[in-house]
């Protein structure tokens, strides 16, 4: 049986959990008001309860916990994107050391007034080249709500920072485009550097806010555009939101180079994903994908979340996980996980992957997924009335 977590009432756990070390740490982002907590396990077996957690992170407030992105050493990045010390909703992302054995952060980031700094966290690289990278997609910069991506070297990070101290930003451009919406990264080439993927799903590819993802190769230091991409893809239907989720690792295609998908929850009539070849150029669009996931049923508001787990079969193509938070198998809006296994081509429907239904009406499985190819996270923010859950799975 899969381990799982149970928040208390009103924790909304489900919305982020990683693997810190041995221990497992899950986000309670919607604790005692939206203020947030980071529940800490070092015991990852059967029934965990949030009052058996081995420690508790808490921060000024803002959704602490939203965000969760795991640090060599047994470190953790934390995100609260409406944290309101640079501002309303500026947000914070608190950088620990040692999570489990520290209450303290090493290092603390300040978003500016409206920037939503936290919305995402995602971590690149290993040792001196260890990165965490905060999204910020209502960052004004070219125009209102243009959206940012700020990069940070971990090491030697302390103190107070804010986005100005970041290592590399990368900003979108246009007004209410929220770039910055959703991110991931791999080495899609194959030249053994890592690779960025970014998401700005208020964008206008083929039509208005359906939509825009950006690939950047070997991103530089410093300060770069979202009109230097090296690819671009292109939402088709209005407000279809591509980007809203992203993943990006494993040979979805068996080309021998790490592929992507991308989410785009409110395509009719049900959502979808997108999954691109890594060694696609230039303007993209859905003819241009490898495969579409799509949904079985109106609503199902599928790519809500995707993962990359890698090739879980050993046959060289890799898996994939999407979330659909309003699919009804379990209960009206109780919510799904697809895992996809490859080969991938064509149309190919949520329902015809391996199914984890949400466990009741308004659970809202498919809220979340992380993980590797030891364990997977499943989180589901409406369980058990709001409480929320998530699941540890082992393959």
């Amino acid at each position: 049986m899969p381990t799982v977590v149970r928040g208390g009432a009103g924790d909304g756990v489900g919305t982020s959990a990683a693997r810190v070390g041995d221990a497992w740490a899950v986000g309670a982002a919607a604790r005692d008001g939206g203020a947030g907590a980071v529940l800490l396990f070092s015991s990852n077996e059967g029934e965990l309860l949030a009052e058996d957690a081995d420690a508790v992170l808490t921060s000024s407030g803002g959704y602490f916990g939203l965000g969760l992105a795991a640090l060599s050493g047994g470190g953790l990045a934390v995100s609260a994107f409406w944290e309101p010390t640079g501002g309303t909703r500026a947000g914070r992302v608190d950088v620990y050391s040692d999570a489990l054995h520290s209450s303290s952060p090493a290092a603390s980031i300040f978003g500016e007034a409206d920037a939503q700094l936290g919305n995402g966290l995602f971590v690149t690289g290993s040792g001196a080249d260890e990165t965490v990278w905060a999204l910020g997609m209502a960052q004004d910069g070219a125009a209102q709500d243009s959206g940012a991506v700020f990069g940070f070297v971990v090491q030697g990070l302390s103190g107070a920072l804010d986005v100005n101290d970041a290592a590399t930003q990368l900003s979108g451009a246009q007004k209410l485009g929220w770039f910055g919406s959703s991110g991931s990264a791999a080495d899609l080439d194959g030249d053994g550097a890592v690779d960025l993927i970014i998401g700005a799903m208020g964008e206008d590819g083929e039509a208005a806010a359906s939509g825009v993802a950006y690939v950047f190769l070997d991103p530089p230091k410093g300060s770069t555009v979202s009109a230097d991409a090296d690819a671009t893809l292109v939402g088709r239907g209005a407000n279809d939101q591509l980007g809203k989720s992203m993943t990006a690792g494993g040979d979805l295609d068996g080309d021998g180079l790490n592929d992507w998908a991308t989410g785009v929850m409110e395509a009719e009539p049900g959502g979808e994903v997108w999954l691109i070849s890594g060694a696609a150029r230039g303007r993209l669009d859905r003819d241009d994908t490898m495969a579409v996931v799509v949904a079985a049923a109106t609503g199902d508001r599928v790519g809500f979340a995707v993962h990359s787990p890698g090739d879980l079969d050993g046959d060289g193509y890799g898996e994939l996980w999407v979330g659909a938070t309003r699919h009804d198998g379990g209960g009206v809006d109780a919510g799904a996980f697809s895992l996809l296994y490859g080969p991938h081509s064509g149309s190919r429907s949520f329902d015809d992957g391996a199914l984890w239904l949400g466990p009741e009406a308004g659970a809202k499985a498919g809220s979340s997924v992380s993980g590797d190819g030891d364990t997977f996270f499943l989180g589901a923010t409406g369980a058990d009335g709001g409480a929320g859950a998530v699941w540890g799975l082992s393959l």
